[in-house]
């Protein structure tokens, strides 16, 4: 569900959970969870306007591979981190097929 949300915010939501199947986060060093968040933008539709869901899947997992160390969170939990995302992403290869996952109920504007 959508609520209190502008069209833009909704659209990113609806993406990242089509897109990212898998993630980075983390109890940094305050004791709160942080995480990994790719940028949705007009270079990032450039890149991935031409391929199909798997294609962005596969990019996405690869974004997140290249991504920058959260501050507060220690070298050992980013490692561990990238262990479990190189393992999900070659079992995703290896399968070869998009994960496309269904969200309901229907947004219902106001």
């Amino acid at each position: 569900m959508f609520y209190d949300q502008n069209v833009g915010h909704a659209c990113h939501a609806i993406i990242q959970g089509k897109v990212l199947q898998t993630g980075l986060s983390f109890i940094d060093d305050r004791d709160i969870g942080v995480w990994v968040e790719l940028p949705l933008n007009k270079d990032w539709y450039n890149d991935v306007s031409k391929m199909n869901l798997f294609e962005m899947q596969v990019d996405a997992i690869d974004r997140l591979l290249k991504a920058p160390k959260l501050n507060r969170v220690t070298t050992a939990q980013w490692e561990e981190g990238l262990i479990d995302v190189r393992k999900f992403r070659d079992d995703f290869v290896k399968k070869g097929e998009a994960i496309d996952r269904e969200f309901g109920p229907p947004i219902e504007g106001k």
